[in-house]
């Protein structure tokens, strides 16, 4: 399992390591975590111990939640790889340039 209970980041690569790691992930609700995670974490308030505590507790309880997450945060993370964002930022680029040809 991994928690990650950060209040402030622009682009949390710890968390897309975690979400490539394939494993349950509990995750802050602040900043962009939610954009980034999307459906594949269980989110709580970082500054309410008592949220830390509920999302963790339901992770350990349900197991079929846990496989489901993190399947669903490893294809998001698949999204994000380097080649994936390389890729479609050259697609793009290509695009443009065509257009801009005409």
């Amino acid at each position: 399992m991994f928690i990650f209970a950060s209040s402030c980041e622009s682009m949390p690569v710890t968390l897309l390591e975690g979400m490539s790691s394939l494993i349950p992930i509990a995750c802050s609700i602040s900043g962009p975590m939610p954009e980034i995670l999307q459906s594949g974490g269980v989110y709580f308030d970082p500054k309410k111990a008592d949220s830390i505590a509920e999302a963790i507790e339901n992770l350990i309880l349900n197991e079929q939640l846990r496989n489901e997450i993190s399947c669903r945060a490893y294809k998001r993370a698949s999204e994000m790889s380097w080649a994936h964002c390389a890729s479609k930022t050259l697609s793009f680029l290509v695009s443009t340039l065509s257009n801009y040809n005409r």
